[in-house]
């Protein structure tokens, strides 16, 4: 700015230098002097050239001095720049070893509370695991054993009702494996259920002393309850009857009926009620057999009547119990009370259906008597009506 300002004071001094003395006259300064002579022009021409010269190079240092002060500030503002950008630089740097560090000092921070916990609870938590693990198998191993006591009875019922064909070879193989397993233990340590499952298997097999051997083993057992108890010896008492010793098996189940009678267990008042329509179901077939020689009629309708009685009693407690309806029909039919046989009959095959058809079918040929082709045609009547009516339903 100094240098611009200096310009400007030599251009007006230059012109008032150039003004002619007329111009000066107007205002009568300065005083008239004698007109200046030609090389007094020349000289002032010469000042006037340098002054000229003089200016623009002036003009032309300012210029570059502008220039180059605009240079230093752009520099200056790209240095600014590169130190911000720099110092960012450094910032986030610093933030992030910041972070890690923190991090590192609250993970190392974990870990010691971590090894802490661990001190103090570890036995505890092992402790709460293990139970919890050995609750889980417990639940295993009692599922497995439901599945196995399933099997198991599913096996026994159709041993009992003479329908095996129900009973696939899958199942037979794997009660046999089950039966293997069993005999790998030493018989004190087997349980109700081991000698319960390897007495199914035999009595499948038609092998009934064997069965009931093992089910005298199974009654043993340190940890057979009242319910295992009464259920094997029911099934003992059919295996007697299968075996063709009916009276044995008659003991048998008065031994059930008078242990369990006045018992306020449901389940055992079922097996009570059981025990009592097969005790019948023994002595009707004692009737039959007595009846082959027809001197003996009555002492057969005697034990007819005394089946009918127990076959009542256990439907009193089992009132849809397909086979001892099924067993009812049958008493009254051979009694000679052939409608109320018909309507037994028919609530059997209703609740039964074709597996009550064949257990009827079977006990017929059972001490076959003259009675029985009738009977026979009037259980196959009746199962056609039933079908007949479901499929109209």
């Amino acid at each position: 700015m100094k240098l611009v300002r200096t310009a400007i004071l030599t251009t007006l001094t230059a012109l008032l230098l150039s003004l002619s003395a007329p111009a000066w006259a107007q205002w009568g300064y300065p005083p008239q002097q004698p007109a200046a002579s030609e090389r007094d022009v020349q000289d002032v021409q010469h000042q006037l050239d340098l002054l000229k010269k003089n200016f623009e190079r002036q003009g032309k240092q300012s210029r570059q001095s502008v220039t180059f002060q605009d240079k230093r500030i752009t520099d200056f503002q790209f240095v600014v720049s590169i130190a911000i950008g720099i110092l960012g630089i450094m910032i986030a740097v610093a933030s992030f070893a910041t972070f890690f560090t923190s991090r590192s000092k609250a993970k190392d921070q974990a870990a010691e509370s971590a090894e802490q916990w661990m001190k103090e609870h570890a036995q505890e938590e092992v402790a709460k695991r293990m139970m919890a693990f050995d609750e889980r198998l417990k639940d295993l191993e009692n599922a497995a054993q439901r599945r196995i006591n399933d099997l198991v009875q599913k096996i026994s019922d159709a041993a009992q009702h003479e329908n095996k064909q129900t009973i696939t070879q899958n199942q037979i193989d794997e009660l046999n494996e089950v039966v293997v397993d069993v005999e790998k233990r030493p018989e004190p340590e087997r349980s109700f259920d081991d000698w319960y499952a390897i007495a199914t298997a035999y009595f499948f097999e038609g092998e009934y002393i064997e069965a009931i051997r093992h089910l005298e083993r199974a009654i043993c057992a340190i940890d057979a309850t009242d319910q295992n108890i009464a259920k094997a010896l029911y099934n003992k008492g059919i295996a007697l009857r299968k075996a063709g010793d009916t009276e044995a098996s008659i003991v048998v189940y008065d031994t059930v009926i008078e242990r369990y009678k006045n018992s306020a267990d449901t389940a055992l008042r079922q097996r009570v009620a059981l025990a009592l329509g097969n005790r019948g179901f023994a002595r009707l077939t004692m009737a039959k057999k007595v009846w082959q020689d027809p001197e003996e009629e009555g002492e057969a309708r005697t034990l007819l009547s005394m089946a009918l009685t127990d076959i009542d009693q256990s439907l009193s407690e089992l009132p849809e119990h397909p086979t001892q309806l099924g067993n009812r029909g049958y008493a009254l039919y051979l009694m000679g009370n052939e409608t109320d046989a018909e309507a037994a009959l028919q609530q059997a095959l209703v609740f039964g259906k074709e597996e009550a058809r064949d257990v009827e079918l079977a006990d017929a040929k059972i001490h076959p008597l003259p009675q029985d082709e009738a009977f026979v045609a009037l259980v196959n009547r009746l199962w056609a009506e039933v079908q007949a009516t479901e499929t109209d339903v």
